[in-house]
């Protein structure tokens, strides 16, 4: 089934965390990206450095300026749910200062039996404290990978298209849901505070 933002009538939201669905087309075409450019491919890091019992991935680092297919569709569709985020909690922009995709963009693979296992937010050293919020959407879907929040007693399901925001602050820390034969993929990055 195709899912595309606008036509769902509301979008799910539990404890600020967001979920809606984008079209599918562009999570297959981010895939292919991913495979036709294997010599862009490096292994994922967390904290600055590799370490393959807490995170076992194969990133590629996308440009946040960006504006190729299927990356300029990919940021559209993204606002888009970003923009029904702060309709719902509209205090975000009049509490925070302006904000916006300020980093690199990680389009991730995760072969069979391989994850972010450690339990972690995105606000966990000072390096990365002006994130305000977080995105990922999972570009395949694998039943029983998703993503674990533990103090929201909540998992979000790896179904293809499924975008997910929420607080980079430790009361949303989450960890990835491993499954032992399927391979998942997925986009993530940060809204963080403009430099100005």
């Amino acid at each position: 089934m195709e899912h595309d933002i606008t036509k769902m009538n509301k979008p799910v939201m539990k404890d600020f965390i967001y979920q809606n669905f984008m079209d599918k087309k562009i999570c297959e075409d981010i895939i292919q990206y991913f495979k036709d450019h294997p010599h862009m491919v490096t292994e994922g890091e967390c904290g600055g450095g590799v370490v393959k019992e807490i995170k076992d991935s194969q990133d590629i680092i996308i440009d946040r300026r960006l504006e190729e297919y299927p990356f300029n569709k990919y940021k559209q569709a993204l606002q888009e749910c970003l923009n029904e985020y702060l309709s719902i909690y509209p205090e975000i922009s009049r509490l925070i200062d302006e904000f916006s995709l300020m980093e690199n963009i990680l389009l991730q693979y995760y072969k069979p039996n391989a994850g972010y296992r450690l339990l972690h937010c995105e606000r966990s050293m000072p390096s990365c404290s002006h994130r305000v919020l977080v995105f990922m959407t999972y570009l395949n879907t694998v039943k029983d990978a998703g993503t674990s929040f533990p103090f929201q007693n909540q998992i979000t399901e790896c179904d293809i298209g499924r975008t997910v925001l929420w607080p980079g602050e430790w009361t949303h820390a989450h960890k990835g849901i491993i499954h032992p034969t399927k391979e998942k993929w997925l986009i993530t990055g940060w809204l963080g505070f403009n430099d100005n």
